[in-house]
């Protein structure tokens, strides 16, 4: 019996204690998961890893912000499909096209709900 590979998430943050914070508590719920500090590392991560599942988006980062990385990212029809749930302080300057809006700081159980709800059936 072939086991189903763990559903693969992108992180996007610029805060390492937040990144790690986050990384460490989906792989604990069994996720795979992928980190990039800034939206220009995002769209190398995702080339890389086109099986991604979920993108996990903050929206001010250096480099690259979250809104052009979300642009960029929404132009290509590899990655179209893919939700992205913003996590931002500021929540409510949340861009179209994104699947769910998380305040920061990240409350740990609405983190986890919010990815059950969008990425059902790991």
């Amino acid at each position: 019996m072939h086991t189903a590979e763990p559903k693969r998430i992108l992180l996007v943050e610029d805060d390492a204690d937040s990144a790690e914070a986050m990384a460490l508590l989906l792989q604990m719920q069994g996720y795979a998961v992928s980190r990039a500090a800034n939206g220009r590392e995002a769209l190398e991560r995702l080339n890389l890893e086109p099986q991604t599942s979920l993108i996990i988006l903050d929206l001010y980062m250096p480099e690259m912000d979250g809104r052009t990385f979300l642009r960029i990212m929404r132009e290509d029809p590899r990655f179209q499909t893919i939700p992205v749930i913003v996590v931002s302080a500021w929540a409510a300057a949340s861009p179209a096209g994104v699947t769910a809006v998380m305040p920061k700081p990240v409350n740990v159980g609405l983190l986890l709900a919010t990815v059950e709800r969008v990425l059902p059936n790991k």
